[in-house]
């Protein structure tokens, strides 16, 4: 697919030039013909971390999703992750809300117990049972579950299949003859459609939306990503494994 090497949207293969930014479609963003206009760019801060290594990981989330950012503190160069007392994670400015809303997801689908939370013997007794049983899970996963409804099976079919081959989604259930109700331009419809329950990653989730989209039939299209708390390690390694990280 091309992209415009300014505003970096993507674009169906039959259009060769940005009208935006007129400026002609490249077939692969690469460092050399990106247009990035760094110079007019504020970085400002998007969040605080106690150590370095939290911060890269956040970061990293960041670099998935071609967003600049940069980090800011005092470090010691020891260890694989250098320490800190404070490191400041700085994103431009232009991509603030769009990384907000990443960095939000990301850590809503971290998995948290507070000591504080278990008080009861019986409540302990259960607890480290849970705890026993979660040793060997990953204490933080970026798995997401996209809703997508459709109101044909060939699109249904279409949105599925190019996700899947793009790379975009490791696997999607096609749930059919669903019924939705709801408000639409001041009246309430109801329509029979078809669900699709994707299963991906919250680095490809911009990428499969504008893909989406492309597709879609719909004005607005229902797009809905829900984070993925607790899952088979397996599976959810698999899930990784297919995908265009």
């Amino acid at each position: 697919m091309p992209f415009c090497p300014k505003c970096l949207s993507e674009y169906k293969t039959t259009i060769n030039h940005c009208n935006d930014c007129d400026l002609d479609l490249v077939r692969e963003l690469t460092d050399e013909n990106r247009i990035h206009d760094i110079s007019q760019a504020s970085m400002i801060e998007l969040r605080t971390f106690a150590t370095a290594a939290e911060a890269e990981m956040i970061r990293g989330v960041l670099e998935q999703n071609d967003l600049r950012s940069m980090l800011q503190g005092e470090t010691s160069s020891a260890g694989l992750f250098p320490a800190a007392t404070s490191v400041s994670l700085l994103v431009d400015e232009r991509d603030l809300e769009q990384a907000k809303e990443l960095i939000d997801a990301y850590l809503e689908a971290e998995i948290v117990v507070e000591d504080s939370e278990v008080g009861q013997p019986e409540e302990k007794e259960k607890y480290e049972i849970e705890r026993l049983e979660l040793a060997d899970r990953p204490k933080q996963t970026t798995a997401i579950v996209v809703l997508i409804t459709v109101d044909k099976k060939e699109l249904a079919d279409k949105i599925a299949e190019t996700l899947v081959t793009e790379n975009l989604a490791a696997c999607v259930n096609i749930v059919p003859q669903i019924e939705s109700v709801y408000r639409w331009e001041g009246k309430i419809c109801r329509d029979q459609e078809l669900l699709l329950i994707v299963k991906t990653d919250l680095g490809c989730y911009l990428r499969l939306e504008a893909k989406v989209k492309e597709l879609h039939t719909y004005t607005t299209p229902e797009i809905i990503a829900l984070p993925i708390t607790r899952g088979s390690v397996n599976y959810l390694s698999w899930v990784k494994s297919t995908l265009n990280l």
